[in-house]
């Protein structure tokens, strides 16, 4: 399944991001009591906690993208690059979608770099 692009009409303007890595370091400890620690993989993958404000429509909009074209966050997505890059990133959902309100919808969840 290849990346699908950001749903159309749904605010991609983030807010309130916070940047983190994902744990890249596996240890071995012997019976001796020496510890070899490695990396897992060839690249450190960073994750981005994000925010969004949507009105009624973009919520529902992103829910049927989630729940139907994303595969309720099996798939990667293209969304802009949240570290300043002019381009677009590879991103998977690292965490279940949250929000809340009524007028307008306060929205929460990670991205985790594919």
């Amino acid at each position: 399944m290849s990346a699908i692009a950001w749903p159309a009409g749904v605010n991609n303007k983030a807010y309130g991001v916070t940047v983190g890595y994902v744990g890249n370091t596996q240890s071995q400890e012997y019976d001796s009591g020496r510890v070899v620690t490695y990396a897992r993989n060839t690249r450190t993958i960073r994750k981005f906690s994000v925010k969004f404000r949507w009105t009624k429509a973009e919520k529902k909009l992103f829910d049927t993208w989630f729940r139907t074209s994303l595969g309720g966050g099996a798939g990667t997505f293209l969304f802009r690059d949240l570290s300043g890059g002019d381009y677009n990133t590879e991103y998977r959902l690292s965490s279940v979608p949250e929000g809340s309100g009524q007028r307008y919808n306060e929205w929460a969840m990670e991205f985790t770099e594919a």
